[in-house]
């Protein structure tokens, strides 16, 4: 997690983030639906998307200078809809109750995995040269393993293209660090890393 790559969170939360993508569409939408109905036209149409516009507003100026990277659009959107959707479904889970207050709970937690993710995806989709650098040489390595098990395994398309742009970073930092030490890692095979780029290294 360190370095922003949600390939790093536990097994658990990666999961009820992958629940979560699922599941509070499913169970938003149609709640929402009908908190619409209850509410008052100016809330829905009126408060509703500033709510949301405020929400996105938030997520995109808490990027630093610099160009707005594909994962923070994407957290920014879904915060501008969490937005937009506050007010109807807490609208439609009340008149739900007692059902209600299990599907608040429910979107609360499938959701704040899925966001969690989702944030880990944004601070992880643009070069982390800065944070790297600051790691110390066997942090690097088990970076540089955990990538390679979700190559290993039957990861999506996205965590995969993921892994390999951490590997890279991580190659490169190391290589920066002791040039000779990894070049004779990779010749050797490159899995496990070598004694020489398990010592850190100045940096």
């Amino acid at each position: 997690m360190t370095v922003g790559d949600p390939t790093l969170l536990p097994a658990w939360c990666r999961a009820l983030a992958r629940a979560g993508r699922r599941a509070v569409p499913l169970v938003v939408i149609p709640v929402s639906l009908l908190g619409a109905l209850l509410l008052p036209t100016w809330t829905v149409l009126g408060l509703g998307p500033l709510l949301g516009l405020f929400a996105a507003g938030v997520v995109l100026t808490a990027e630093p200078c610099g160009p707005v990277r594909p994962g923070t659009r994407r957290a920014a959107a879904l915060a501008g809809a969490v937005g937009v959707l506050a007010l109807p479904f807490a609208a439609g889970a009340n008149q739900l109750e007692p059902v209600g207050g299990v599907l608040v709970l429910l979107v609360l937690v499938l959701g704040s995995a899925a966001a969690l993710e989702q944030v880990a995806a944004a601070d992880g989709d643009g070069p982390a040269d800065e944070v790297l650098r600051t790691l110390p040489t066997a942090q690097l390595v088990a970076v540089w393993a955990a990538a390679g098990a979700v190559l290993d395994r039957r990861s999506s398309p996205r965590d995969r293209a993921r892994a390999v742009r951490r590997r890279a970073a991580v190659l490169d930092e190391l290589t920066r660090r002791d040039p000779e030490g990894v070049a004779a890692w990779l010749r050797a095979g490159g899995d496990p890393p070598g004694p020489a780029t398990r010592a850190d290294a100045a940096g």
